[in-house]
């Protein structure tokens, strides 16, 4: 199952919790079983078995401070547990987020950007709480499964194989009910996206929407997309709930037949166990049921969690388009450069967003130091794209691209971005102060440059009439400025 793959790629970095968790639950388990076996004693003086007499002890709260004991080891292991749990969805977020950066943008122009955001949020956490339940399936419940298990063999094998053969009918039924869940996760998870990006989408079209009159027809079409979310999470949680009832009318059915087969045969008195061992055994046994119930049901969350692993799965799966030469050139200062050779030059660059359906086929031109160059030509013809070509945002499919003289595939990528000033058709401005909007990163800058480029863009005075001046946070895209304000920045 690729829910559990993805876990176990992850949980290597938390070991040291694990192997804690794991001796805490094996002591607790054990302890358990310890506290079981006391009642023999009473058990066969209660069924005649055994002449020993009856009489009340002061046990100096032992009985007390095993059951303390169990208590406190099974806190810690929770404790230790944690940081697993927590520790693996911000590992699987902090992957998402770095993949989602490294993907190039024209992968996004075809993807619902609201569905990625989902990925990042309602199918993270739901990872998250299936991380919870593989923990309780592979770690947890086997560990005292098998702790009880060795103690019912070490009672009666056969009434243990019996018991184990049971238990296998329940485990088949139950993974069988649980097929249908990750379909209708994925669906529900889906519909989850739709909704953030239609949210999304009206946020930043939200002063078209009002000049146009179109705020009923927003509405209606989220309407109709929150409708279809909540029968499909109806469906969803519908069909998990049944997960926990089937769950336990199996293991009821389990106890009531182990009960009938063993205590008929106790009860004729030709079975190797006497009536207070056999109560014993069916104590330990139900005691088994407990994990094995939580394995069910966990099961059925992680087949839940899956659909979310899988959304996420196919966004880090993502391979980039961009091919980088083995051999890895640096860019020489643009000082450098010839007037009389190229700065950027073409050669026969082909490129195609569909098959067989060129963009750009077979293109050649060259750029010169301190030479105007424009590139002019009707919508659609391929402008936008020679720049992202150039900045490697996309992969041309032949031909080749040169500047400085080196071909573009074998240059750094972080220094053939670091050379290049990326002006976009929008306003793309951050939740940030005027200063981090304007140097982007840029940490080389010195104030007198920065006062002269604000002033040539006519932004300067503006921003020493701020009570913060540069310092001044501009909200979400620049909300708080106006729409020439935005402009200048940029």
């Amino acid at each position: 199952m690729r829910f559990l793959q993805v876990v176990r790629s992850y949980l290597p970095k938390y070991k040291r919790y694990l192997i804690i968790y794991i001796i805490l639950l094996i002591v607790s388990a054990v302890l358990s079983v310890f506290s079981f076996a006391a009642i023999i004693p009473i058990l066969k003086i209660l069924f005649g078995i055994s002449d020993q007499r009856l009489e009340y002890t002061d046990l100096g709260g032992c009985d007390s401070f095993s059951d303390i004991l169990n208590n406190v080891t099974s806190y810690f292991g929770y404790y230790f547990r944690i940081p697993i749990r927590t520790g693996i969805a911000k590992d699987i977020r902090g992957d998402l987020f770095k993949k989602i950066t490294e993907i190039s943008p024209s992968y996004f122009a075809k993807e619902n950007k609201g569905d990625f955001v989902s990925r990042m949020t309602s199918d993270a956490e739901e990872v998250e709480f299936g991380v919870a339940s593989a923990i309780d399936m592979i770690l947890e419940n086997p560990v005292s499964i098998i702790v009880y298990l060795a103690t019912l063999f070490s009672i009666s094998w056969q009434l243990t194989l019996f018991a184990v053969f049971l238990l296998c009918i329940c485990c088949f039924f139950v993974l069988k009910v649980g097929v249908y869940m990750k379909d209708i996760a994925l669906k529900a998870q889906a519909f989850r996206g739709k909704i953030l990006a239609h949210f999304e989408e009206a946020l930043s079209s939200l002063r078209v929407i009002k000049s146009y009159n179109l705020e009923d027809k927003t509405i209606d079409k989220f309407e109709n997309i929150n409708d279809d979310t909540r029968k499909a999470f109806n469906r969803l949680n519908r069909h998990y709930s049944i997960a926990f009832p089937f769950a336990d009318f199996l293991v009821t059915t389990v106890i009531a037949v182990m009960l009938w087969y063993g205590g008929r045969y106790v009860l004729q008195g030709n079975y190797i166990l006497d009536a207070s061992v056999f109560v014993y055994y069916l104590i330990v046994f139900h005691s088994i049921i407990r994990p094995m119930r939580s394995m069910l049901k966990a099961s059925y969350a992680i087949r839940k969690s899956t659909a979310s692993v899988e959304r996420i799965d196919k966004i880090l799966k993502i391979k980039s388009n961009i091919t980088q030469s083995e051999i890895v050139q640096h860019l020489p200062s643009f000082d450098s450069y010839s007037a009389n050779l190229p700065i950027i030059e073409f050669k026969n660059v082909s490129f195609e967003y569909v098959s067989d359906n060129p963009i750009i086929e077979k293109l050649s031109f060259s750029v010169y130091k301190n030479r105007p160059f424009a590139i002019i030509g009707r919508t659609g013809v391929g402008k936008t794209t020679i720049a992202e070509l150039i900045l490697r945002f996309l992969d041309f499919k032949s031909g080749n691209i040169f500047i400085g003289g080196i071909d573009i595939k074998n240059i750094s990528i972080t220094d053939l971005r670091s050379a290049i000033c990326y002006i976009n058709q929008e306003q793309i401005l951050f939740n940030d102060t005027i200063i981090n909007n304007i140097i982007l990163g840029n940490n080389n800058y010195s104030e007198a440059e920065l006062n002269a480029a604000t002033k040539t863009a006519g932004i300067y005075d503006y921003i020493m009439s701020l009570h913060d001046g540069y310092q001044t946070v501009i909200g979400d895209r620049g909300t708080l400025l106006s729409g020439g304000q935005r402009q200048c920045i940029c």
